[in-house]
């Protein structure tokens, strides 16, 4: 028997001749249907760049997803974190259960140190 969307919610049981119940929590998985990523506004992929010592501001929204989706950023060959200015994600539940996902980052891109 294979799990369907009708499934996902609080189950409850008894064992036996229990007169109490046990609830258990079923969630039936969902996949993202799509990611949108912005950078300074714009669209990532209309190849709108952040400047190296500037501050910007990426946002990646993740459409459906069961359990909500978790987003993190990373910039390769620059020391993100260290920089970040602000970090918020927003997970908003949909009549469905399946979730919108927003995680935006305000940050000021630096050069990554070298360690020798």
């Amino acid at each position: 028997m294979q799990a369907k969307d009708i499934d996902n919610g609080t189950w409850a049981a008894r064992l036996g001749d229990e007169v109490t119940s046990h609830e258990i929590e079923v969630t039936v998985a969902s996949p993202i249907k799509g990611i949108d990523l912005f950078v300074n506004g714009s669209f990532a992929l209309d190849k709108r760049s952040v400047v190296l010592g500037e501050k910007g501001n990426v946002t990646c929204k993740a459409h459906g997803g069961r359990p909500a989706p978790s987003i993190s950023l990373t910039i390769d060959g620059f020391d993100f974190k260290s920089k970040l200015v602000d970090d918020v994600q927003v997970q908003i539940p949909g009549a469905d259960g399946v979730y919108e996902t927003k995680q935006v980052n305000k940050f000021k891109l630096c050069a990554k140190q070298r360690t020798r």
